[in-house]
């Protein structure tokens, strides 16, 4: 009964083990990523602000451009 247990024990501390290493390897590997991301100055932040910051430069410049519409479309109904 007691060699049963040590096997179980074994063969379940083998499997924590490598599911462990894979995870930590997994994370290293995101890490890494991350950091050469860094280095090669791209930062996920703010290239989301850049992002903003074009699509609200794009409503500024097509504002206006509504405004015109809707003017036009007044002088032609009130004609």
């Amino acid at each position: 009964m007691a060699l049963v247990t040590i096997c179980v024990t074994a063969i379940g501390t083998l499997i924590i083990e490598r599911v462990a290493r894979k995870i930590y390897s997994e994370i290293k590997e995101r890490y890494e990523a991350r950091i050469e991301d860094r280095k090669n100055g791209f930062a996920y932040g703010k290239y989301l602000d850049n992002i903003a910051y074009a699509y609200g430069m794009k409503r500024k410049f097509f504002e206006p451009d509504k405004e015109f519409r809707a003017r036009i479309l007044e002088q032609i109904r009130g004609i």
